[in-house]
This record gives C-alpha cells, sequence and structure tokens, in this order.
C-alpha cells in the first residue's frame, strides 16, 4: 500500500529512486524485487530493524548467516507446534473414551499405524513384591525405570502425551507371566526423535483391532496386597477376554496387548482414585 512504501521510505529500508516532476516517487525493478523480499521476510518473523540489516550489509556471508539463523528459529517453532498440536489431540481423544459408557464390551475397529517411545520394565521379582506388600511403590525396580522414562520424554521433548501405556508381549501373555516381556510407552511420532533414540520406537502396525474400555479396581489390589492374598491380575482377565472373544468369532490375535491410562491428572481421576480406566487394544485377523 501507499502507506507501507511511505513508511519504508520514512525508516530508509526501501527510499524512491527517483520522483516525478510531480512528486511521484519511481521505484527501479530491482527495487520492486526489494519490496517482495522485504515482504517474504516479514512473514517469517524479522523485524524491519533486522530487514535494514540486509540492506546496509554488503557481505554475502553475513546476510547468509542471518538467513541460517532465522530458518533454524522457525524449525524449531514448527517443532514445538507439531508437538502442542499431537498433545492437544491426543488429550482430546483422552477424554472422549474416558465419557464412553461401555465398559468391558469389546468393539472392533480400524487404527492407523501408531509410534511410542518405549522403555523395558523389569519383571516383578522377590524384591518388587515385598515393597508392593509394604505399600511403597518407590522401592520397586519398575517405579524407578517409570520414572527414568518419564525423564528421557520430557527432557529431550521426545513426548508431551500425559498417558502411559503398557506394552504387552503376546507370547508372555499366552504364558500367563506378561512381566516377562513389558514396555511402558509414551505416544510419539518418529520425527521427535533422533539417531540416539530412534531405536527405541516402537511401531504398532494398522489394521483391525479389538478394543475395550475396562475399569480396574485398585482398592481390590491393595487389600489383597495387605491380606497378603493373590493378587488379582485385571491384565491377564483382559487378555482372556479377548482371547474367548477371537475364539467365539473365529479370529487370531496378532502382535502385543497395548494398555493405556486413561488420565488428565486431576481433571480426570482415573489412576490416582480407588479405579483405574483404561483402554486396551490388539491386533486380530480372520482365521
Amino acid at each position: 500500500s501507499k502507506e507501507t512504501l511511505r513508511h519504508y521510505r520514512d525508516i530508509g529500508i526501501l527510499v524512491p529512486h527517483d520522483y516525478t516532476e510531480t512528486g511521484y516517487a519511481l521505484y527501479s525493478n530491482a527495487q520492486i524485487s526489494d519490496f517482495y523480499l522485504i515482504t517474504a521476510l516479514r512473514s517469517t518473523g524479522y523485524s524491519l530493524g533486522e530487514i535494514r540489516t540486509f540492506f546496509e550489509t554488503h557481505s554475502s556471508s553475513t546476510i547468509k548467516e542471518i538467513l541460517l539463523k532465522k530458518a533454524t528459529e522457525l524449525k524449531r517453532t514448527r517443532e514445538e507446534l507439531a508437538r502442542n498440536e499431537f498433545f492437544l489431540r491426543e488429550a482430546a481423544r483422552t477424554l472422549e473414551l474416558f465419557e464412553y459408557p461401555n465398559t468391558n464390551t469389546i468393539t472392533i475397529e480400524e487404527r492407523d499405524a501408531e509410534w511410542f517411545f518405549t522403555t523395558q520394565l523389569p519383571d516383578l521379582d522377590e524384591s518388587n513384591a515385598t515393597a508392593l506388600r509394604e505399600g511403597d511403590l518407590s522401592k520397586t525396580s519398575t517405579w524407578q525405570q517409570l520414572v527414568h522414562h518419564l525423564e528421557q520424554c520430557t527432557q529431550k521433548s521426545r513426548s508431551n502425551v500425559l498417558q502411559f501405556s503398557y506394552r504387552m508381549g503376546i507370547d508372555a501373555l499366552k504364558s500367563g507371566d506378561y512381566g516377562a516381556d513389558i514396555s511402558v510407552c509414551s505416544k510419539t511420532k518418529p520425527n521427535f526423535h533422533d539417531a540416539s533414540t530412534r531405536p527405541l520406537l516402537y511401531k504398532r502396525e494398522a489394521g483391525t483391532y479389538l478394543t475395550l474400555i475396562s475399569v480396574i479396581d485398585l482398592l481390590a489390589i491393595a487389600q489383597a496386597i495387605e491380606e497378603d492374598e493373590e493378587i488379582p491380575d485385571p491384565f491377564l482377565e483382559v487378555f482372556a477376554t479377548f482371547d474367548a472373544y477371537g475364539r467365539a468369532h473365529d479370529l487370531t490375535l496378532i502382535g502385543d496387548m497395548l494398555v493405556t491410562e486413561l488420565s488428565l491428572g486431576s481433571l480426570l481421576e482415573s489412576g490416582y482414585g480407588q479405579q483405574f480406566r483404561c483402554e486396551a487394544s490388539i491386533r486380530i485377523e480372520p482365521n
């Protein structure tokens, strides 16, 4: 606009090449190109003061350095926005699942491929069992690995999803000892990772899945621990439910079972009260 050109003239960033006898500003072809360059740089976040440097500096290396610096800043901003969008979409999905009324009812759905940042968890040995009976989770090696996993996620921005998932190997589930092959997982995307952490990513293949919203009674488990009784295993019960459904409908369970907690801190009192609501899923194919 005329006002923009006058402002650029007044601050010395784009002074007309000449004037007509009647006072109209004249710009050369090169200055027209300069105007489009200024507009483009402004759209990428440069201030007019920074742009003035371009026209006052005749060193191509200095200009290149300034351009690359801004490109790096934009890349970092874009990555942060992508992570924030990912977090918000996953939080919205958690709210939707938390409000799902039909618990313990199996549904079948098609799912896209998903990626998770994983940390292998140790098997529950006797020291862990003793700590559980004493009610002190912080003494268990499992808890320490969970803390380590969370630190790895937050410190490097590998995942900002609040909900933990637990991957259990299907062979270990069939044997009744999933503790031999269990990992804590946090949903992520491959481009959130560098070469040092990509080997720790777990890809869950796209396909047809059985899903189940389950409510686990933590109070019953705590009472069993306190009274030194046999602890009910809700994950094995969920797998047994999937297995029975598969047999009844001529389906084969393939891949690992994934159990995802449904919580948003104090917004959803899921894993912090007497009940723990979670979504379990496993891939299937027809026999």
